[in-house]
C-alpha cells in the first residue's frame, strides 16, 4: 500500500509538471504569434510611407469621423480634406476584413457561393486584411493555441495605435454618456511609428475574448480594436470601465506584444477578475486596469487628462 501510494504521488506529480510544460509551450506559441504581428505591422510601414496597420477590423465612413471632428473636445480643425484622406488611409490599413457589408458578399469555407449571414469571421476575413502578406498566409498566427472558442481569430490590436484621426469606432458623438461624448479629447492621430512616442510601453496586439455586443453582433467576433477608456478620474464610475476583455486562458496571464516588437506575460493581481469580467462595459476598478490604461498610449494621452464628472 505504501509503494501504491508512493506511485500515486509521483504520478500526480508528473501530471502536474507535464501540465505545466504544456502550457509553457502554448505560451511560447502565444508570444510568438504576437511578435509576428508587430512584426507585420512594421513590415507594412515600410512598404506604404511608414503606416502601420489599422486595429479596426470593419470600414470607417467620412461621416463617422465627420461626427468626432465636430466634437467640442477636439482641440484642432479638422477639414473635410483630411477627413476624406484620413477614411481612405484607414480602410486600406484594416488588419483584418471582417465587415458585414450587403455588397460584400462572404463565402463560407468550402465555397459553396452563399452569402455568410452568421457573421461568422470566415478566413477571407483574414486574408483579404492588410496583416495576411506579411504574416506568410498563415491563418493559424491568427488563434490563440489555449482560445476555447471555434473562432479564426484570438488577437486584437490596440485601437489607440494606427488610428488617423482618433481611437478605433469611438468618435465623439455627443451623446450624454460622458464616456462617449467625451472621448472625442483623445483625438489623436498615430498611423505613423513616429507619432507613438514611447513604443516599448505601449501595446499592440492582445489576446481579447469578445462575449458580443448584443443581438446586432453575436459573441465571439473580438469586433474593432481593443480599448479602454485612459482616464483614470475617479469623479465618475464609467471611466472605470473594462469595455473590452482580455483573454484569461493563462488562469492568471493574459499576453500582448508592444509596438516595438517585444512580447509579455501580463500576470493578473485579482484571481477572480476572469469571473467578474463576464460581459462588456463592466465597470470595475484595480490594478489591472489601470495597468493597461497606461498602455494605451503614453506620451501622449496624459497631458489631454483633465478633470471629469464635475
Amino acid at each position: 500500500m505504501v509503494v501504491v501510494a508512493i506511485i500515486g504521488v509521483l504520478t500526480s506529480l508528473i501530471l502536474v509538471g507535464i501540465n505545466s510544460m504544456e502550457t509553457s509551450a502554448y505560451m511560447t506559441t502565444d508570444l510568438a504569434h504576437h511578435r509576428m504581428i508587430a512584426k507585420a505591422s512594421a513590415l507594412h510601414a515600410t512598404d506604404n510611407e511608414n503606416r502601420l496597420l489599422h486595429p479596426r477590423t470593419e470600414p470607417t465612413n467620412s461621416g463617422q469621423i465627420q461626427g468626432m471632428a465636430n466634437n467640442q473636445y477636439v482641440p484642432e480643425i479638422i477639414t473635410q480634406n483630411m477627413i476624406q484622406e484620413a477614411v481612405e488611409s484607414a480602410n486600406k490599413r484594416l488588419w483584418v476584413r471582417a465587415y458585414d457589408d450587403e455588397n460584400v458578399i462572404r463565402l463560407d469555407d468550402v465555397d459553396n457561393g452563399l452569402p455568410d449571414t452568421s457573421r461568422r469571421e470566415l478566413l477571407r476575413a483574414l486574408s483579404d486584411g492588410a496583416a495576411w502578406m506579411y504574416m506568410d498566409g498563415d491563418g493559424s498566427q491568427y488563434r490563440s493555441p489555449l482560445d476555447p472558442t471555434q473562432l479564426r481569430r484570438s488577437y486584437s490590436l490596440n485601437a489607440f495605435t494606427g488610428s488617423e484621426l482618433c481611437p478605433d469606432e469611438w468618435f465623439g458623438t455627443g451623446w450624454s454618456d460622458p464616456f462617449y461624448g467625451e472621448f472625442a479629447r483623445y483625438a489623436t492621430g498615430t498611423p505613423t511609428l513616429s507619432q507613438i512616442p514611447q513604443p516599448a510601453n505601449t501595446f499592440f496586439s492582445i489576446i481579447e475574448w469578445d462575449p458580443g455586443h448584443g443581438t446586432n453582433i453575436p459573441p465571439g467576433r473580438n469586433f474593432l480594436g481593443f480599448m479602454l477608456h485612459p482616464n483614470q478620474a475617479t469623479g465618475y464610475a464609467n471611466y472605470q470601465i473594462w469595455h473590452d476583455i482580455p483573454g484569461f486562458w493563462y488562469n492568471d496571464k493574459y499576453t500582448i506584444s508592444m509596438v516595438d516588437g517585444s512580447t509579455r506575460a501580463v500576470p493578473i493581481s485579482e484571481p477572480d477578475l476572469p469571473a467578474i469580467l463576464n460581459q462588456h462595459r463592466v465597470v470595475h476598478d484595480g490594478p489591472d486596469l489601470r495597468r493597461i490604461q497606461q498602455w494605451m498610449l503614453p506620451g501622449v494621452l496624459e497631458y489631454r487628462f483633465d478633470e471629469v464628472g464635475e
